[in-house]
């Protein structure tokens, strides 16, 4: 599934995301005609899950973390696994930068976040080495809401980002979670499920990811964040490792 030869080319991501705005009101009075463009959205989900959107203002807070258009993001980790040599013995070490919000202002996400990822995707693809972004369910979430979002803000979006106008197969991203379905379209299994079933420790003992509006908005706790979005890439570096059936430890 993934060549041990490979590892050291992933360079794994996971983000964190919160909503926009700390409450619907606060949308209605700086965005009105955005806030009568969820309004909308919630009318026409209503039909078929009057429970989960009936009310706008809650369900502002439940779902817009979910969407690029309503959401921000708020933390994003990317960790890259390299081989070392350690006391004679030879191990791979995964290593780690984060780039999180800790101020929750207007500007804030696009210059502590997204301009700092560009750059750094940027000068990865100066390189020249054939790097590959690895995560769980990127194809599907972290990899189009990170572009959205840099679109929106502004930021040009790096060559590792621009997935349109390509065929499936010319994608060189790496998705767990898509490697597990072996080719069946309509499986999915959640990051806690696979690390689980493979015997790798759980990404969710710190927080788990509906509560990250709610630190980021309501208790300011940008570490915390910063701490369980660090822990998610390093259990996706585990499980592509597990994959990989590299007799090498790993550590971080």
């Amino acid at each position: 599934m993934i060549k041990e030869t490979e590892l050291p080319e992933l360079l794994i991501f996971d983000l964190e995301t919160a909503p926009d705005l700390p409450s619907f009101s606060k949308l209605e009075e700086t965005h009105p005609r955005k806030a009568d463009l969820w309004k909308t959205k919630c009318e026409k989900a209503s039909v078929k899950d009057p429970e989960k959107w009936q009310d706008a203002s809650q369900a502002y807070i439940d779902n817009t973390a979910l969407s690029p258009e309503f959401g921000r993001i708020v933390c994003a980790s990317f960790l890259h696994i390299v081989g070392e040599n350690v006391d004679g013995k030879a191990q791979y070490r995964g290593r780690v930068k984060s780039f999180y919000d800790n101020l929750a202002t207007e500007e804030s996400e696009k210059k502590l976040v997204l301009e700092p990822i560009a750059e750094l995707l940027e000068n990865i693809s100066k390189t020249g080495r054939n790097y590959r972004l690895c995560g769980h369910n990127i194809k599907k979430f972290d990899v189009p809401f990170l572009a959205k979002r840099m679109i929106m803000n502004g930021v040009s979006v790096p060559p590792l980002l621009q997935t349109w106008g390509k065929k499936p197969w010319e994608l060189t991203h790496v998705d767990t979670g898509e490697l597990w379905s072996m080719g069946a379209w309509d499986q999915y299994v959640s990051l806690d499920l696979l690390s689980c079933s493979l015997g790798v420790p759980s990404p969710k003992e710190n927080m788990k990811g509906e509560y990250v509006g709610r630190s980021f908005w309501e208790d300011s706790d940008y570490e915390k964040i910063r701490i369980y979005c660090e822990e998610d890439v390093k259990c996706v570096a585990r499980i592509c490792h597990t994959l990989s059936e590299s007799i090498l430890p790993i550590e971080f």
